[in-house]
């Protein structure tokens, strides 16, 4: 493998452990990895030195997972023994923020330059936070401060969050503007703490006209880092300087965080940024191959791509990186079969039926009462019983299932899919969401469940758009 293979093979590896684990600290981590060689059943990483140990133990064992799922044959990643000269970049502590400035501060960390207002793709899930954000951005400290956005994972917080700070810097000249993660925030105060130089850190902060916080989630638990968040947050505000927000979940959903805290958080406009649609998704698809002139033997594979995954816009980005990694990898053109073949096995049940054609007429979109049925008739379960408040192990996993396979399917609210299931709270559905997704990437019992209600659901909506007996005749229990 040439080492301009091995470089997208990296990307599309990386990418895959990325969307494993998140954003946050281990992004930063996944940054400052290098790769340097393979010999096709292990590839060398190079790594900084004083962060060997701990990557070893954390980020090595889930980059050869992904490696191997990314390049289709087993593939084990080691650190290099070469070390990275002294000047390379480095995370600075755990927030990764990069080399230190004169006062011992972290470098301050720059926008992603692909990450602006004309890039981002458009459609029913995003587009009233992306005119809040755009709001913000045009008359800072105006209108809705603070800006509250939330969602989950990969579905364009970050995005936004640096289309505004690069928006603000071109168009309002000398506005002080500062990003940052909660984590890098963190880790700024602890280490302003044992330096002594909390003075600097205030002044970082506070002497700003426009502050962005990532993941605000991880402040969670963080009594200290808390109590300075807070003045901090007061001491902006009461300036009127603009403050925007990114969390996976709304304020009252941060229950470990202090009241006041959320209180705060609450107090200007909350923007929910939710998993993106097939047309969105197909979008996206669109905009980076144009954007990076990958050579499209088949439009029918982006297709195939945005059907296999649904859960965020990095999922679908990553999907897109790891087929075309796998097609110059492979020299075999990118088209829709390829794509099935690469993605298949990762998003099982989502593959076309035998004979199915790229052109063939779409179905109608999944509902809440689809997926009911058929789980009630994977497990032999009423759905009375799934939309009841009786529980047992089994039905409870039936349950969540549905809740999960609800949200991915239709796209749909929190909210509105707790009143689909028997008015529960939408907490119960986000935890749902959550627990089943990281059960799915470490259970294949789960896996073969999932597969297993998403082939029926094809039967169900197949059966519902000819006219049958109707979804309900085939129901147990």
């Amino acid at each position: 493998m040439n080492h301009s293979d091995l470089e997208r093979a990296w990307i599309a590896i990386v990418d895959d452990a990325r969307v494993q684990i998140g954003d946050g600290a281990w992004d930063s981590w996944l940054a400052v990895l290098r790769p340097v060689s393979t010999d096709g059943h292990q590839l060398w990483v190079q790594a900084p030195p004083h962060a060997r140990t701990w990557i070893e133990a954390r980020l090595v064992p889930l980059l050869s997972d992904s490696a191997s799922r990314v390049l289709r044959r087993p593939l084990l990643v080691r650190l290099a023994t070469d070390e990275p000269s002294p000047g390379s970049s480095t995370p600075g502590g755990q927030g990764g923020a990069g080399a230190a400035t004169a006062e011992g501060l972290p470098a301050e960390r720059p926008f992603t330059p692909r990450f602006r207002f004309e890039e981002f793709v458009l459609g029913p899930s995003n587009r009233f936070a992306h005119a809040a954000a755009l709001t913000v951005a045009e008359s800072p400290g105006v209108a809705y401060n603070p800006l509250f956005l939330y969602g989950p994972p990969g579905t364009g917080k970050t995005h936004l969050l640096h289309a505004i700070g690069q928006y603000a810097r071109q168009h309002h000249e000398g506005l002080r503007v500062r990003y940052a993660t909660a984590e890098t925030f963190t880790s700024e105060f602890t280490g302003a703490l044992r330096s002594k130089g909390i003075t600097a850190f205030k002044e970082r902060y506070r002497e700003l006209d426009l502050l962005l916080i990532d993941d605000a989630q991880f402040l969670m638990g963080k009594k200290a880092t808390e109590e300075e968040f807070f003045h901090t947050f007061n001491a902006l505000h009461e300036a009127g300087a603009q403050i925007v927000i990114t969390a996976d979940r709304v304020p009252d959903d941060m229950g470990q965080l202090e009241q006041r805290l959320r209180d705060r958080f609450a107090s200007g406009l909350a923007a929910e940024v939710e998993p993106p649609d097939l047309a969105t998704r197909l979008m996206v698809l669109r905009k980076r191959v144009t954007g990076q002139a990958i050579e499209l033997t088949d439009p029918g594979a982006l297709e195939e791509i945005a059907r296999h995954v649904s859960t965020s816009v990095r999922a679908v980005e990553a999907a897109l990186v790891r087929v075309v990694a796998y097609a110059s990898l492979t020299d075999r053109p990118l088209t829709s079969g390829l794509a099935q073949e690469v993605l298949g096995s990762l998003y099982p049940g989502r593959t076309r039926t035998p004979g199915q054609r790229t052109d063939d007429p779409v179905l109608e979109p999944v509902t809440t009462s689809h997926v009911l049925t058929a789980i009630s008739r994977t497990f032999g379960i009423s759905e009375d019983d799934l939309l009841s408040r009786r529980s047992d192990k089994r039905l409870s996993w039936a349950r969540k299932l549905a809740m999960y396979l609800a949200r991915e399917e239709t796209g749909a609210s929190y909210p509105s899919l707790g009143r689909d299931f028997g008015g529960r709270n939408h907490t119960t559905v986000m935890s749902a969401w959550k627990s089943v997704g990281e059960r799915i990437d470490r259970d294949p019992n789960a896996q073969v469940d999932l597969a297993r209600v998403r082939s029926l659901l094809q039967v169900v909506r197949e059966g519902e758009g000819t006219g049958g007996d109707g979804p309900q005749d085939d129901r147990r229990g």
